[in-house]
């Protein structure tokens, strides 16, 4: 329809025309107004679609002293010189879960332009991805001062709109109408991703009085909060994906993405509604669904469900009895991460049933979860064969063990019950789903499994190891059960969670069927986080770790001797490294200054000062942390 004002409808002098479920299409106004011009009138639209509509000012709605109300409306793809969606002309329009996106004005406000003081109220509403000469979303003339609230508006100043948030993450911001190219259906793409900040994020005192459903006819409190924009979505919990792949022989290939508020992106299928794989990037581009090449999967072998795992000779293994689960999952980057990469960390997901299969291969009885070990297959595969050996069905035998971090070949993690590093793993749950989380250096697949006694390396279990800090320093406290003679363990400790050395040894009792407890006290941690592990050795020479200890330790306290002193004084104690020493005279005038290194004796040369007493004084480079620790020292002749 072609008009010079209001292209599809003109509406006059109190008009009050209520419009609902209609689609606004192609209408074409040589002035206001492509879809609509309001003049002196209150109109409703509700449930309706605005798109390719096209005029000089208001692509879709001109509003010239009108009181129009807008809800649960979308207004897309539409142009103008000004407003490429609405322009508001000395108006009060009130606008409510709306969702106005891609429009176009060749001058400013490609979402809304408002003039003549006009005030329109903007809630529950989302302004997105428009474009313009300037202004691209919102462009107000002097006197306008719209009223925003929960909304996500792209380039608005947070302190115009405190309530606001961020990108809404679009299903296909690209395809408005969806594959079926039918607007108000469920594949629209104007819909939100489960992880998005705009779900219950509204507020239901907005939501118009007429208004119950969303543009689709889903129930507008669909989670009891309403969404914003006009189509009520629900998270992952709301729309059920409660489970990853649990069918036999089958493969899971992710078709969907988004990212959460922490920084996770979730990789998953909309079909069936199943999580595949979660991703944090930590800032480094691998790729995305859709793009050709990236590409993210999940596989169940057909033994899936069997209650038998595959039994593989795995390099870590003892007497080749290392079982895997009957899954696996592989990721195709695009591009692969660089050299060096940190902080890139994989959850992959898991069920019950994996658990029970690998046990019923472990002749033990099983093991628990958290004597199970993950590993990634740090290599270039891109198929449902990890290991690239010509065997799709037994998830990883054949391939070497990494020698480093990033090299070629397996990395394996060990149970950790709350880090996720290079080399530990942790256990979680995403909506009642269990995922392994750990950190990896290159992208392709990998898997997890177990063996007797968590790798057949230890015949002991460890029920629990523990720490606990002290002034003087760290305290590990660890429990047994059914010990077998022969072992002992060997206590290591690191800076960073990589290097460990060894700080001591304790001989394993060897002749417990109930519990025992051990004890080590590390007198001389390092400043800042330890890294502890234990090393377990039984009487054959075979090896296995427990899981990584994390305990942090600031002591403020350091030693000075002799005392008196004469010649050479040491110093020691638990503090950072590169601090300095400060001696100052019984008047507090500084004396002498001597850069000095943490977790080490140091000594340093007093023979030239002359005999008296001196106070000294420990400062780290983030200034004084000695205060209440400060010595007074005699040097003698």
């Amino acid at each position: 329809n072609k008009a010079d004002a209001g292209g599809a409808i003109y509406g006059h002098s109190s008009c009050n025309a209520i419009i609902t479920r209609t689609l606004f299409t192609n209408n074409e106004a040589t002035q206001q107004g492509g879809a609509i011009f309001s003049n002196y009138a209150y109109p409703v639209i509700t449930n309706s679609v605005f798109t390719q509509n096209e005029a000089v000012q208001g692509g879709a709605v001109y509003n010239h002293y009108s009181s129009i109300i807008l809800s649960s409306t979308v207004l897309y793809q539409n142009s103008a010189n000004a407003g490429g969606a609405i322009y508001n002309n000395s108006s009060s329009t009130s606008i409510s879960n709306i969702t106005v996106c891609q429009n176009v004005a060749s001058g400013n406000g490609g979402g809304i332009k408002s003039v003549g003081n006009s005030g329109p109220k903007i809630r529950n509403s989302i302004i997105w991805g428009n474009i313009a000469n300037s202004d691209a979303n919102i462009a107000n003339n002097s006197g306008c001062v719209p009223v925003i609230n929960t909304s996500m508006i792209e380039g608005l100043n947070p302190n115009t709109c405190a309530t606001c948030l961020s990108n809404p993450q679009f299903t296909q911001e690209n395809d408005g109408d969806g594959a079926d190219n039918i607007w108000m259906t469920n594949d629209d793409g104007l819909r939100l991703k489960p992880c998005s900040q705009g779900i219950n994020a509204g507020a239901n005192i907005y939501v118009h009085q007429s208004v119950t459903m969303d543009i689709r006819g889903k129930n507008r409190f669909r989670q009891q909060v309403t969404d914003m924009g006009a189509y009520e979505n629900a998270d992952f919990t709301g729309e059920g994906y409660l489970t990853t792949l649990n069918a036999a022989n089958t493969t899971l290939t992710a078709c969907e993405e988004c990212v959460d508020n922490n920084g996770w992106t979730h990789y998953y299928d909309t079909v069936g509604k199943k999580m595949v794989l979660s991703l944090f990037k930590n800032g480094y581009d691998v790729g995305h669904i859709g793009d050709g090449v990236f590409d993210v999967k999940s596989y169940t072998t057909a033994n899936y469900g069997s209650s038998s795992a595959t039994n593989v000779n795995a390099p870590y293994s003892q007497n080749n009895d290392w079982f895997v689960m009957n899954r696996w999952w592989n990721l195709t980057p695009n591009p692969q991460l660089p050299a060096g990469n940190t902080g890139v960390k994989v959850r992959t997901y898991f069920t019950t049933q994996d658990v029970l299969d690998v046990n019923g291969s472990i002749p033990t009885g099983g093991i628990s979860v958290n004597m199970f070990r993950f590993y990634k297959i740090n290599g270039g595969t891109a198929s449902l064969d990890p290991n690239n050996d010509g065997n799709t069905n037994d998830a990883h035998a054949g391939v070497s063990k990494a020698t480093t971090y990033d090299g070629n070949g397996y990395w394996e993690y060990m149970y950790s019950p709350s880090t996720s590093s290079p080399y530990t793993w942790r256990k979680g749950d995403f909506n009642g789903i269990d995922f392994a989380e750990y950190e990896i250096a290159k992208f392709s697949g990998g898997g997890g499994g177990g063996a007797p006694n968590g790798g057949g390396a230890f015949p002991i279990k460890i029920l629990s190891f523990e720490g606990y800090n002290f002034e003087n320093g760290n305290a590990l406290n660890w429990w047994t059960e059914e010990e077998i003679p022969g072992g002992h363990f060997v206590i290591e400790k690191s800076r960073n969670g990589i290097n460990f050395e060894e700080i001591g040894e304790i001989a394993a009792t060897g002749n417990s069927l109930d519990k025992y407890q051990y004890h080590f006290f590390d007198k001389n941690p390092y400043w800042g986080t330890n890294y502890y592990r234990l090393r377990l050795t039984d009487f054959e020479g075979y090896t296995d770790y427990s899981n990584t200890l994390e305990l942090h330790f600031e002591s403020k306290s350091f030693q000075v001797y002799p005392n008196p002193a004469r010649d050479i004084l040491s110093i020691d104690g638990n503090f950072p490294d590169r601090s300095e020493l400060f001696i100052y005279d019984l008047y507090g005038k500084e004396i002498q200054r001597t850069l000095i290194d943490g977790n080490k004796t140091t000594q340093i040369d007093v023979s030239m000062l002359p005999k008296g007493r001196y106070f000294f004084k420990l400062v780290d480079k983030d200034g004084d942390f000695s205060n209440n620790d400060i010595k007074q020292i005699v040097i003698q002749d």
